[in-house]
């Protein structure tokens, strides 16, 4: 199994996990260059923070963020030809206009969609593939989308209620949901096929902690082996990373470092498990980190203890 780290980096004032630290281009710049040096292989950039407590972001705010903190700082990055750029929106027109911005400055040219907003919207890919092809910019750009599991609202109906991702999942069994949901999407692409956008273009994500219970967060976490292996033909992105139901229920909107310690054990835990299960397994994960160190650390941990976790 092909491994991949994907390194976080926040430019909003609210995320729960790191609001604010990375609200100038200062402090963003400092953090792609530590996350590049201690081996990512993807950077995962978003200006909006989906938490359930957080109210949607206006697209002129979205944009307004990406404008001031991270754009400024593009020329003097200096990022290789092999470093992936990942786009956390929803929004089509800000996943287009950020690669534009990157592939004009940067030398990246392979950049993901990480769209929590649970539409596989064949219509919306044909439209972005165009679009990046049309501009000058776009010439030679690759791209792929991970599609996301979750109970969210449409994209049109995002602004219907105060927070966007406080949604429950009606789903008795999340574990079947989540197989029925996958199957479908990749039936629905295949059935749609030729078009400007293709199965190798997508990439599973079980929406960990978005629109679910912690009860069907830590369900999913438990079964994801099984779902997985019925799409090994699908790259994975999983992100365990400071979600608050690995912590104890009566901390979970604590900011503590101890607790944040106590709940990246856990997610070490989970990383090294999924990595020695699938070790000699063909495919590709990806794993969405705030701390890289962390994955590091799973991987040597399954590398060492790969029959423990088999058991």
């Amino acid at each position: 199994m092909n491994t991949m780290l994907m390194g976080v980096l926040n430019i909003t004032p609210d995320s729960f996990s790191d609001g604010g630290e990375l609200n100038s281009s200062r402090f963003l710049q400092q953090k792609v260059a530590m996350l590049l040096q201690q081996g990512a292989h993807i950077l995962d950039i978003g200006a909006e923070s989906t938490a359930p407590m957080n109210a949607p972001l206006p697209l002129s705010e979205e944009f307004k963020r990406f404008q001031e903190v991270c754009f400024p700082i593009l020329p003097t990055l200096k990022l290789s030809p092999q470093t992936v750029i990942s786009i956390d929106t929803y929004r089509p027109e800000v996943f287009v206009h950020v690669c534009r911005e990157f592939a004009k400055y940067c030398k990246v040219r392979e950049f993901y969609w990480n769209d929590i907003s649970g539409e596989l919207n064949l219509q919306i890919l044909h439209e972005v593939s165009q679009s990046l092809q049309a501009n000058g910019n776009g010439k030679g750009i690759s791209w792929k989308y991970i599609l996301s599991y979750n109970a969210a609202a449409s994209r049109g109906d995002r602004f219907v209620g105060p927070q966007h991702m406080q949604f429950s999942n009606a789903d008795d069994n999340v574990v079947v949901a989540a197989k029925n949901f996958f199957q479908a999407a990749k039936e629905k692409l295949l059935a749609a096929t030729p078009t400007s956008f293709d199965l190798r273009q997508l990439i599973f994500d079980p929406g960990l902690g978005f629109a679910k219970s912690r009860e069907q967060n830590l369900s999913l976490s438990h079964h994801l082996p099984e779902i997985i292996r019925e799409h090994l033909d699908v790259t994975w992105c999983l992100g365990f990373s400071r979600k608050s139901f690995l912590r104890p229920l009566d901390r979970v909107k604590s900011r503590e470092q101890t607790v944040i310690l106590q709940s990246e054990y856990l997610h070490a835990h989970l990383l090294a498990r999924l990595i020695a299960l699938f070790m000699q397994e063909s495919g590709t994960m990806i794993f969405r980190v705030h701390d890289i160190n962390v994955a590091i650390g799973a991987m040597r941990v399954a590398e060492n203890f790969s029959e423990h976790f088999r058991c």
